[in-house]
């Protein structure tokens, strides 16, 4: 509705600009590299690098496009509006697939939306996170996670050790 510029310096580098309405460029360091753009609403880019690689693409309305390597593969892709497909290989194969305008849902997930929301200890969190490093919908000890993980390493829905998992263990 306004425009909104920030920049901050806390052990990693914020800078975050929205111009308009739903429009969010977001730049970060820490202890891996964050890089997100989203130019309408609903349209997310997101690349993050630290012990394993995550990259994130959102083109449409809940349109979301994941790559992750950590110890085992995650491949999402969800090309329509809300259309959900993961596949993740760690012992086994899922796939997944959620409905929702815009909203990225994972069985037995609480906090599947990925909004910009609150942040401890002045490090950017996705959603909400621990101890100020990026987490996407709550993780711990600062590495990236997806819907909360332990440890450091990448997860979907809850997961530990660094391996994949695709619903809460």
């Amino acid at each position: 509705m306004g425009t909104l510029r920030m920049q901050a310096v806390t052990l990693g580098t914020l800078r975050m600009q929205a111009v308009t309405m739903g429009t969010l460029r977001l730049q970060a360091v820490t202890m891996g590299t964050l890089r997100m753009q989203a130019v309408t609403m609903g349209t997310l880019r997101l690349q993050a690098v630290t012990m394993g690689t995550l990259r994130l693409q959102a083109v449409t309305m809940g349109a979301l496009r994941l790559q992750a390597v950590t110890m085992a593969t995650l491949r999402l892709q969800a090309v329509t509006m809300g259309t959900l497909r993961m596949q993740a290989v760690t012992m086994g194969t899922l796939r997944l697939q959620a409905v929702t305008m815009g909203t990225l849902r994972l069985q037995a997930v609480t906090m599947g939306t990925f909004t910009l929301a609150g942040g401890d200890y002045g490090y950017i969190t996705l959603a909400g996170g621990d101890y100020g490093y990026i987490t996407l919908a709550g993780g711990d000890y600062g590495y990236i996670t997806l819907a909360g993980g332990d440890y450091g390493y990448i997860t979907l829905a809850g997961g530990d050790y660094g391996y994949i998992y695709a619903c809460r263990r």
